[in-house]
């Protein structure tokens, strides 16, 4: 109960606005049709000009659990949380601890980092404010997210040029991915 008056605050001071136009995942209103609506009619208008079109599919494994919690705080004090709720939030991950159970026997605590908790109705805010400055447009080439799922793309009348474009976006989003240790966890 407390997250659902906590995540009604947040709707009601923030709305959506930390929430990138190109992220179609947990977005009142938007859902994968709407994502995939997106890419057909670029598609369809740069086919029209004898364009191509040239794509790469991103999914992260585990996402929300790789979402370490001093990058939401970071993100959230950019974004323009008040700072009441970034310390509410700060308290929420602290003290956050985990065992593991192997043959009835449980392993030491340790610490929880990073992860959005699983179940509950604040993730798919904390995970969409930790990619909230995700590399959308790099160059000529755009992205369409939906929830930790990522699409690059281009066009171009040259296939190589259109590859190109997708390449060095997807370099930008390495550094991205890298920076935040969403590959290195």
């Amino acid at each position: 109960m407390f997250e659902r008056v906590v995540w009604d605050k947040m709707n009601l001071t923030m709305g959506s606005e930390y929430i990138p136009e190109r992220q179609f995942g947990f977005k009142k209103g938007n859902s994968t049709v709407h994502a995939l609506l997106k890419l057909q009619s670029d598609v369809i208008q740069n086919l029209r000009e004898r364009r191509c079109t040239v794509a790469v599919s991103l999914d992260i494994e585990k996402a929300f659990d790789k979402a370490y919690h001093d990058g939401i705080l970071f993100k959230m004090v950019n974004i323009g949380f008040d700072p009441s709720f970034v310390k509410l939030f700060k308290s929420f991950f602290d003290g956050r601890k985990f065992c593991v159970q192997i043959s009835g026997r449980l392993s030491e605590y340790g610490e929880v980092l990073c992860g959005v908790p699983q179940g509950s109705v604040l993730a798919p805010h904390l995970y969409n404010i930790f990619i909230s400055d995700f590399p959308h447009d790099y160059g000529l080439s755009q992205s369409i997210l939906y929830a930790d799922d990522s699409l690059l793309y281009a066009h171009d009348e040259s296939p190589k040029m259109a590859l190109q474009r997708v390449s060095l976006h997807l370099a930008k989003v390495d550094e991205f991915y890298s920076h935040w240790k969403i590959w290195k966890m």
